[in-house]
């Protein structure tokens, strides 16, 4: 017999001489310890029902029991193919309460087990028998957004818990409209999610109660991701840039905007002088400008910005 295939015998913890009493008796308290009902998501017990119940449908069957007793020992036996066994008839005979019809599952189905698994699980949690599952989004903001805060609308992935009842059905005694009195939306939610000010790259937003529906309900993670230029470079909280600039600028002591922050320049300033502007970094650290004398650069950084702000105005 191949090492992957399962004596069924051993399996079931039973003789090769039980009787089918004895083999169903063994089945019914097995499938019990290892009911979906009672381990919604546990995959151990997922292939563990599965294992049993295809020795349980070895061994009911005349027919694949001779086969195993007569050539299960040789190295070429071949397990009996399961995809045409009718697993509905199998737990109805061992008295295992699982109805394939109410979830809507084919009988016959290599998939079935894991398909049952998820199912139980996913019934469990929206009828508020398990934990609700959490629900991740990742959001990209620019500096300004992080710097000084921002309101923006987020899609939270359905299921999730409807955010005019928030997941009680109700509200002021009346059914909730939005959601039908499910307490949760099926297709997800769209909500404007408040920012704070100073946040921190990677920093992680955590709304209570409004993920996946279940008891409690789940929470969602926002995931921030601060686009930083690529000129620029995030060391901490600080942000570090190479700012190229005319002698003339410097000799006017012009006023200049870097990453959104203003300052002014000064004839004093020399060639590699570092300025640090405080706040001018994200969740409060400061924004560290290299002064680089290049005129050509200088001078395209100007056309740049000029042209920048001819499009603000059109």
């Amino acid at each position: 017999m191949s090492s992957n295939i399962k004596n069924p015998y051993e399996v079931l913890g039973v003789e090769r001489t039980a009787e089918i009493s004895e083999i169903k008796a063994a089945y019914r308290r097995l499938a019990k310890e290892h009911h979906p009902d009672r381990n919604s998501g546990n995959k151990a017990s997922e292939e563990k029902f599965k294992e049993i119940s295809e020795a349980y449908a070895t061994l009911r069957d005349p027919a694949k029991r001779e086969n195993f007793d007569r050539y299960g020992h040789q190295s070429q036996y071949q397990q009996p193919d399961f995809s045409t066994v009718d697993w509905q008839t199998i737990f109805n005979e061992a008295d295992i309460n699982i109805d394939l019809e109410q979830t809507s599952m084919p009988r016959t189905n290599k998939l079935l087990f894991k398909m049952m698994f998820g199912a139980v699980n996913k019934m469990m949690r929206q009828s508020g028998l398990l934990p609700g599952e959490n629900k991740e989004i990742n959001l990209k903001i620019d500096l300004n957004e992080a710097r000084v805060g921002a309101n923006k609308k987020i899609r939270i992935p359905g299921p999730s818990i409807c955010s005019e009842c928030k997941g009680q059905t109700t509200i002021n005694g009346q059914a909730c409209q939005r959601c039908q009195a499910q307490g949760f939306i099926k297709s997800g939610e769209e909500i404007e999610l408040n920012i704070p000010n100073h946040v921190k790259q990677n920093a992680k937003l955590r709304l209570k109660g409004m993920g996946g529906p279940g008891t409690p309900a789940g929470d969602v993670l926002v995931n921030i991701n601060i686009k930083i230029p690529k000129n620029a470079k995030l060391l901490g909280n600080d942000i570090h840039i190479d700012l190229p600039v005319t002698q003339l600028e410097l000799n006017k002591a012009k006023k200049i905007s870097v990453l959104g922050v203003e300052f002014q320049l000064d004839k004093s300033m020399k060639e590699g002088q570092i300025l640090k502007i405080k706040g001018g970094g994200i969740a409060g650290g400061d924004l560290v400008v290299k002064i680089v004398l290049n005129t050509w650069q200088g001078i395209w950084r100007n056309i740049k910005s000029k042209f920048s702000k001819t499009l603000e105005v059109a």
